[in-house]
C-alpha cells in the first residue's frame, strides 16, 4: 500500500469514529432531554393538581365562612327574642329568684356568699325533721283513734 492510501484509510476511520462519537453524543443528548422533558412536564402536573385543590379548599371555606355568618344572624335574632320575651316577662322576679337561689347565681357587680352547714347543724335539722313528723303522726293517730 501506499502512503496515500493509508491515509485515506486513516480519514476514513477517524470520520467513522467522530461520527460514531457523534451519535452517541447526539443519543445521550436526547436522552437527557426526554429526562427534563418528563421532569418539567411532572412539575407542572403537580403545580396544577395543587392550584386545583387549593381552589376547592378555598371554595369549600368560602362556604363555611358564609354559612356560619348566616347562623350568627339567626343566634342573634334568637337572642334577641329571647331577651325581649324575658324582659317583658311578668315573672321575671321568679326568674331572677331561681338563678339565685336555686342555681347560686348572682347578678352584676354582686358577690355571692355560700354558708356550708356542718355536720352538727345538718343533724339537728334531721332531728328536728324527726321530730316534727313524729307530732304530725301522733297527732294524726289521735284523731283517727278519737274517730
Amino acid at each position: 500500500m501506499t502512503l496515500e492510501n493509508i491515509s485515506t484509510i486513516e480519514k476514513e476511520n477517524l470520520k467513522e469514529k467522530a461520527q460514531n462519537k457523534q451519535k452517541k453524543k447526539n443519543k445521550s443528548i436526547k436522552i437527557y432531554r426526554s429526562f427534563l422533558t418528563f421532569v418539567i412536564i411532572l412539575c407542572i402536573f403537580q403545580m396544577g393538581r395543587s392550584a386545583f385543590l387549593n381552589i376547592s379548599k378555598a371554595i369549600m371555606y368560602q362556604n363555611k365562612i358564609s354559612q356560619s355568618k348566616k347562623l350568627k344572624e339567626e343566634a342573634k335574632k334568637e337572642h334577641e327574642i329571647l331577651e325581649k320575651s324575658i324582659n317583658s316577662n311578668a315573672a321575671y322576679g321568679q326568674i331572677v329568684s331561681i338563678a339565685r337561689n336555686n342555681l347560686k347565681m348572682a347578678a352584676k357587680n354582686e358577690v355571692l356568699i355560700i354558708i356550708n352547714k356542718t355536720q352538727e347543724d345538718e343533724n339537728q335539722e334531721d332531728e328536728s325533721m324527726r321530730d316534727k313528723f313524729l307530732k304530725y303522726f301522733l297527732n294524726f293517730m289521735e284523731k283517727e283513734s278519737g274517730q
